[in-house]
């Protein structure tokens, strides 16, 4: 698997602008004086907030914003004009009332745009703005496993196709099918036996290739002979798909991808695609050439970080089952727990997940660094409580 760091994003919220300038005009108090106007004016949005402004599409969203005159809350009445250029506004124009404006927001279409508000008292004005984004409403989680390890007697298939078969009507789970780093001349008569085991206990089997970044250091002829080999030597019974390692996130190589996509559904149009640039790529028109995108697959320590708002937004467009994790390095089922839990969430928007206690440590008695060489120990209770979460359960104890 790569190793790529991934690219990270942080959401520009528009700051409050306060208008400074003298009023002079007048409003009649109880004993009929005239009142000063406010010599400076302040708008800002309270919700959504800076750190919750992803949601589901046809939720209804709550919209607040704060006026103030001077260092206080304004008197109530005043008017709050709110826009929006995705979504539609109940109110579009709301009155304060103890300083705040209140209306609600809802949208239909997935992707990014931008709530404002602004405000005019006496010739001074406020505005502020806020961005939003919208995914469509999430399909039920799978598990994507990289099952980087050999069929012999006592491997982790045994526990993979235990798994498949006590959670078939629960839980999807894909491997990734990995013989000979997916360049072969024939077949292994031991990984197809698992392969065809693993399938018939209700799994589905992704075949693993590596694509050295689309750069040209493996030619697309190359890439092209290894996914024929894997369809006229393991067949499509075991094989629904391609998993394509080491993708580039750059757009420079987006044609070599391109042509490898058009030709693995040249063989079979339902064949799914799963591409793994481990980071969030560059451009938009990565979502083209796959089904699913990996864009992420690092330490779990790192995942809390993980933001694409800012740098694709084009990745909220999508649902969740065109998006994967993986994450190694995370010990302990309570933190697995805790990491399932907040890649729930809509920032997010993964619809694969797979964590690990595995680890990554080039130089160590793995020698390679291979954090996907066995299941993590937790891995029936990883199965359990993305099961328990779906489900809106009870999470299971660690």
């Amino acid at each position: 698997m790569s190793m790529n760091p991934f690219l990270s994003g942080s959401l520009l919220l528009s700051a409050c602008l306060t208008v400074s300038a003298c009023g002079s005009g007048a409003s009649d108090d109880e004993g009929g004086e005239p009142q000063p106007l406010p010599a400076t004016i302040s708008l800002s949005l309270l919700s959504p907030t800076a750190d919750a402004n992803v949601f589901e599409l046809g939720a209804v969203v709550p919209v607040q914003a704060s006026l103030r005159y001077d260092s206080s809350a304004a008197p109530d009445g005043n008017t709050v004009n709110f826009s929006v250029t995705v979504g539609t506004l109940a109110d579009a124009a709301a009155t304060t009332r103890g300083g705040v404006a209140s209306t609600t927001l809802t949208a239909g279409t997935a992707g990014s745009g931008t709530l404002s508000a602004t405000a005019s008292v006496g010739g001074i004005g406020a505005s502020a703005s806020m961005p939003l984004y919208f995914i469509p409403h999430p399909q039920a989680q799978q598990i994507l496993v990289p099952a980087y390890f050999y069929p012999e007697t006592g491997s982790p298939w045994e526990a993979l196709i235990a798994t498949a078969q006590r959670t078939r009507n629960q839980v999807q789970i894909t491997t990734i099918f990995n013989p000979d780093d997916g360049h072969f001349s024939a077949v292994d008569a031991q990984q197809d036996a698992v392969a065809r085991r693993f399938v018939a206990a209700g799994g589905s089997l992704v075949a693993y290739v590596y694509t050295k970044w689309g750069t040209g250091e493996r030619p697309l002829a190359e890439v092209e002979a290894d996914i024929d080999a894997y369809l006229d030597l393991y067949g499509h019974l075991p094989i629904s798909g391609f998993f394509l390692d080491e993708m580039s996130t750059e757009s420079s190589s987006l044609n070599f991808y391109r042509q490898l996509y058009a030709y693995i559904k040249s063989r079979d149009a339902s064949l799914r695609v799963i591409g793994n640039p481990g980071a969030i790529p560059s451009d938009a028109a990565y979502a083209d050439v796959a089904d699913v995108l990996v864009s992420f697959e690092h330490y779990g320590a790192d995942y809390g970080d993980y933001d694409p708002r800012d740098a694709a937004p084009w990745l909220y467009e999508r649902a969740n089952d065109h998006a994967a994790m993986i994450a190694h390095d995370v010990s302990g089922c309570a933190a697995m727990q805790a990491m399932l839990g907040m890649g729930r969430g809509a920032r997010y928007n993964m619809g694969y997940v797979y964590i690990t206690d595995d680890s990554f440590d080039v130089g160590s008695r793995r020698g390679e660094g291979n954090p996907y060489d066995s299941l993590p120990t937790y891995w029936n209770l990883l199965v359990d409580s993305l099961i328990a979460l779906e489900n809106g359960q009870a999470l299971p104890g660690c």
